[in-house]
């Protein structure tokens, strides 16, 4: 009963008008925080602490905290690992990551035009995330998924990684992603089946994704159970890619080139 009472209350527009964006800032506040730590050596966040070759020192502690996170992400390149990409994936092509966060995700990506997207993004460049340093190398754009100020068929790659399932809307997600994609691109979404919780509302599963994706040919390329801290649930890897182009998941090597 608790249960289905979340459900009802975490899909309503109250909360996601309020209380859902506000959970996603503590997130996003703590994250910020805990890199903090990492950076004096305090405690690890996903990599061990830096020395003091790797740390960034040009700024004030924080943003020299921040910067260090994101070249350490970068050349870690988990990015590519959790999608199974790698960096020439996209060469010559124009990118759009859909509920990036605060960091410039698409930096692990070489030779091709790169779009962030997230509704929070002028609310991370105020919480101190140093979004500004990286524009000119990535585009940030500050829109909901449910709406993105772009032309039809503006991007040849859409991707995603567990953003799919923290949208207000999910159907006008899709649609918009449909809409932005140009014809023949590629769609390439890692999303999580869970229970709704307050920040990811959406339960997906997948027939969901094959009823909102199947018209643009994506098939599941892999799964796993019980990932991204989601007990009972699944982390699945969708993608469109042509499977001449794909190698093994296992081994993290899925390519996915953009087709001209």
């Amino acid at each position: 009963m608790l249960a289905e009472l979340k459900s009802f209350v975490y899909g309503t527009r109250v909360w996601h008008a309020v209380f859902k964006n506000r959970g996603e800032l503590r997130h996003w506040e703590l994250r910020k925080l805990s890199i903090v730590k990492w950076y004096r050596g305090e405690g690890s966040c996903l990599f061990p602490c830096p020395d003091a070759e790797a740390k960034i020192n040009d700024f004030d502690e924080q943003t020299n905290a921040l910067l260090t996170f994101i070249a350490v992400e970068t050349k870690h390149a988990s990015y590519l690992k959790d999608l199974c990409l790698k960096k020439e994936s996209f060469r010559g092509a124009r990118v759009a990551d859909v509920g990036s966060g605060p960091f410039p995700t698409l930096l692990v990506f070489e030779g091709c035009e790169r779009y962030c997207i997230d509704h929070l993004m002028e609310s991370y460049r105020k919480m101190g995330y140093p979004i500004s340093r990286f524009e000119p190398e990535l585009r940030f754009i500050a829109a909901k998924s449910e709406s993105i100020p772009v032309p039809d068929g503006y991007f040849d790659a859409v991707i995603s990684r567990n953003a799919l399932d923290h949208v207000d809307d999910f159907d006008a997600t899709a649609r918009e992603i449909r809409r932005i994609l140009r014809p023949s691109g590629i769609l390439h979404i890692l999303v999580n089946y869970h229970r709704p919780t307050s920040t990811e509302p959406h339960v997906l599963n997948d027939e969901v994704i094959r009823g909102s994706f199947g018209s643009l040919g994506v098939r599941k390329v892999s799964e796993a159970a019980d990932s991204w801290g989601f007990e009972g649930g699944k982390t699945v890897l969708w993608s469109n890619a042509p499977e001449a182009i794909l190698t093994n998941t296992s081994e993290t090597a899925l390519v996915v080139a953009v087709q001209s």
